[in-house]
């Protein structure tokens, strides 16, 4: 099984320095961070196989600041770190994946998540 690795965009790619979940939330944003965990094989080929295209399309999305998909080593684990502009871009993220190929493909999986300065 081959290990997919997702890097963030860099800071000349933003053309501004990250921020902080601290800084980001006082302007607004929206920080996610946690893990997906597979239970199975099966779930783990979803997620390979599906992941660089989720990749891609959320960073493209209007609003997405950061989008980190980092694998832990036991095979079955990614570190997840999303950070959005506001909530309506988070929401709008959160919409697209639900009607997308990754969200059919990984709905099984299990998301662990901590969202910050979402309100309501």
């Amino acid at each position: 099984m081959a290990a997919v690795v997702v890097h963030a965009r860099s800071v000349d790619d933003q053309h501004e320095r990250p921020r902080s979940a601290g800084e980001q939330a006082a302007v607004g944003g929206v920080r996610l961070s946690g893990q997906l965990r597979c239970a199975t094989p099966e779930q783990v080929d979803a997620v390979l196989g599906k992941l660089p295209e989720h990749v891609a399309l959320t960073r493209a999305e209007p609003g997405c600041l950061r989008f980190d998909v980092v694998p832990l080593g036991d095979g079955l684990t990614w570190q997840v770190e999303e950070v959005f502009t506001s909530a309506a871009a988070f929401r709008a993220h959160r919409e697209r994946v639900a009607a997308s190929a990754w969200g059919a493909a990984t709905a099984g999986v299990e998301r662990r998540y901590r969202v910050e300065g979402l309100v309501g």
